[in-house]
């Protein structure tokens, strides 16, 4: 994505986004470490790339805009039991999504969108 910024007491402050890149990125908690890599690793596999700090069972996934939103989404849908195993949506870009799901997700960001 492309952001404008503000520059108050000479720091920058993202303002709005401008230019989105088409990818979409999820959040994804698992808390036992080898389901963690096992999941990572489908993903990984399906196209997304995933990133995750030490000793957290949280990770994100970004999905770039040429991979199928779609089969990851199900994966996940399939791994998840909301326990031990869950997902969130962080930002939607790719085609084909619900467009009230993606509505919900733009109604969480901190930055707004402006695209004109």
């Amino acid at each position: 994505d492309i952001v404008a910024v503000e520059i108050v007491e000479g720091e920058y402050f993202a303002s709005a986004v401008t230019v989105r890149g088409g990818h979409s990125t999820l959040r994804v908690f698992s808390d036992v470490f080898e389901q963690s890599e096992e999941i990572m690793q489908a993903l990984t596999e399906f196209g997304a790339a995933c990133a995750k700090t030490k000793g957290l069972s949280l990770f994100v996934v970004d999905i770039p805009p040429e991979v199928n939103f779609q089969k990851i989404d199900s994966y996940l849908v399939a791994m998840a039991d909301g326990e031990r195993v869950a997902y969130e949506d962080a930002c939607l870009q790719h085609n084909g999504i619900d467009p009230a799901r993606m509505q919900a997700c733009l109604s969480l960001a901190s930055v707004p969108l402006r695209l004109h």
